[in-house]
């Protein structure tokens, strides 16, 4: 738990790496952040962007990439690899780029554009929230944890935290908490393994009476698609590493999994998003045949009083005045409010997001599902939770 807080917070040892004196710093975090404060001399370059604008990058030079905790600026230096960047330095998070750059003589002072963080606005009544956070106390269910946190200040949240222990069918547990055998695993084992995650999930419960821990052995999937519905919850909220290359088509991640069979909604990210401002929501779909305004989605507009934007994906432009009218017929009979209707010429649904985003803000992005996944199975949600940087949320047609 202390590492992974350390990496959070970006307090971990610095490399000791030659900054050039010619070096590029590059701010890989969000808008508003780098608007608080960012290192003097640091371009800007959110990561969601950086793959659709690393051709404007020099490749002569040296990259220095820092973020809030370290986490974006790894997936950045991953990025520019992969587009033949060879000299890029991962600076971490802010306090390891600002020692970074003293240890080599360069100036490190911050430069503030804002004098405090943009105000948030919170609703005088909050609706409930029942959210469950699958975790394995890795760094990535601390994210999740985070965004739960950033849920809290515009809903009444209720937060279930679910550690799923993964054993055979055979492992049962009677009605006084007893651990069951047939002798294929030691139940000592077992019982180490449930304590060591009791402890863990009380520093988390401590914080509020709203959190609650839960073990449970079992499956995890199943178990937690199972818990979610038995507790009637509105979101499963998860983080997740990620994918690139050839292993996601041999393994797809748990959070795909659990989206693909899930009865309700699944909020999916994977970076840090401690600092993030939602003031612009995306919605992609293609609002033909009837298509339905997710509620969370309606309750999210609410709460954060969010710009609301429709982006619809074709493989061509013919017809684009009527899908115009489709997306403003949509909005109108949702009774949406105030919309901003877009339109990406792409040849799959994962590039004309990217492409949406790689021009226009949005905070958190709203896709639907149909459940179906796997090698012969794609589905275009399921691949935007493999590889897009922006927390996303996945519902069921």
């Amino acid at each position: 738990m202390l590492e992974s807080l350390k990496r959070l917070i970006g307090v971990s040892e610095p490399e000791k790496t030659h900054i050039a004196e010619n070096a590029l710093l590059i701010d890989v975090r969000s808008e508003s952040e780098y608007k608080v404060a960012h290192l003097d001399g640091a371009m800007h370059l959110p990561l969601e962007k950086l793959a659709s604008h690393c051709n404007e990058l020099p490749k002569d030079r040296q990259l220095v990439l820092y973020c809030r905790s370290g986490n974006r600026s790894s997936h950045a230096r991953k990025i520019l690899e992969e587009h033949g960047f060879h000299h890029v330095v991962d600076a971490g998070g802010l306090q390891t780029a600002e020692t970074m750059l003293l240890a080599a003589g360069r100036d490190a002072h911050w430069i503030r554009e804002a004098q405090d963080a943009p105000a948030e606005t919170l609703p005088e009544h909050r609706s409930g929230l029942k959210i469950v956070l699958p975790t394995d106390f890795s760094v990535q269910a601390d994210f999740a944890h985070i965004m739960a946190k950033k849920l809290q200040g515009y809903f009444d949240v209720e937060m279930h935290l679910l550690h799923v222990i993964e054993v055979p069918e055979t492992v049962t547990m009677d009605d006084h908490g007893k651990m069951l055998t047939c002798g294929e695993i030691d139940v000592e084992f077992l019982e180490r393994q449930k304590g060591l995650a009791e402890a863990k999930l009380k520093v988390y419960t401590q914080e509020s009476p709203s959190i609650h821990g839960h073990i449970i052995f079992g499956k995890l999937i199943e178990e937690v698609n199972r818990f979610a519905s038995e507790k009637q919850c509105d979101l499963i909220l998860m983080g997740t590493k990620g994918a690139w290359g050839i292993k996601e088509k041999l393994t797809g991640s748990n959070t795909q999994q659990i989206a693909r069979r899930a009865s309700l909604p699944v909020m999916s990210l994977m970076c840090d998003r401690s600092d993030l401002v939602i003031n612009d929501l995306l919605y992609v779909h293609d609002f033909k045949n009837e298509a339905e305004c997710p509620p969370l989605l309606r309750r999210f507009l609410t709460a954060f009083e969010a710009q609301y934007h429709q982006l619809h994906i074709t493989p061509n432009t013919s017809d684009d005045q009527v899908l115009l009218d489709e997306m403003t017929k949509f909005a109108i009979n949702k009774d949406i409010g105030k919309f901003q209707n877009h339109i990406e010429v792409a040849g799959s649904v994962e590039e004309g997001v990217n492409q949406f985003l790689a021009n226009q803000n949005a905070d958190i992005v709203f896709i639907g599902t149909h459940g179906k996944g796997g090698i012969f199975h794609e589905s275009a949600a399921e691949n935007l939770v493999k590889h897009l940087f922006k927390p996303i949320v996945l519902f069921h047609f």
